[in-house]
């Protein structure tokens, strides 16, 4: 919608980052103090769902200040999430077994993360032509490829709607 191109969308997305590196160093360096960590994934849980409730008021004319300050929060909910599993895992495994477990800690994740992309991928797939706004006389599977938005297949006023 800004025309941004995939560099400057990634780099957008470094207040993420910083977010989550900082609560990520924290929280590690907070429980290996105090040995307390039943907190940080309730504040992160917190946390998120502030972070996705406030992205869910991004539109195209939000400032990038304030999108960055939501994904900030976003990101700050993440790192204090993220350590607190791996740290348990690890404090709580026999020598022996640290790297199982830690691989373990790390597979489930990865896998967490494929089913998620997989389930809500498929809600926004089906959700998307109920709610898609499709200019006066064009076809609506003609947008359904990328080619056709970028102006070769459907008309100037069609690809910018």
């Amino acid at each position: 919608m800004r025309g941004e191109s995939a560099t400057s969308s990634g780099l957008w997305m470094l207040p993420l980052i910083a977010g989550l590196m900082a609560t990520a160093l924290l929280t590690r360096n907070v429980i290996s103090r105090t040995g307390r960590y039943r907190i940080f994934p309730l504040a992160g849980s917190a946390g998120l769902a502030v972070g996705l409730l406030l992205l869910s008021y991004l539109d195209a004319g939000t400032s990038y200040w304030v999108m960055g300050a939501f994904m900030m929060v976003l990101g700050a909910g993440i790192g204090l999430v993220m350590q607190v599993p791996v740290i348990v895992v690890q404090s709580t495994t026999n020598y022996t077994d640290l790297g199982v477990a830690t691989s373990g800690i790390s597979f489930l994740r990865t896998m967490g993360s494929s089913f998620g992309v997989a389930l809500f991928g498929t809600i926004y797939a089906n959700q998307l032509p109920k709610h898609l706004r499709v200019p006066e006389g064009v076809d609506p599977r003609a947008i359904a490829s990328p080619g056709s938005a970028a102006g070769r297949v459907l008309p100037a006023a069609g690809a910018a709607a």
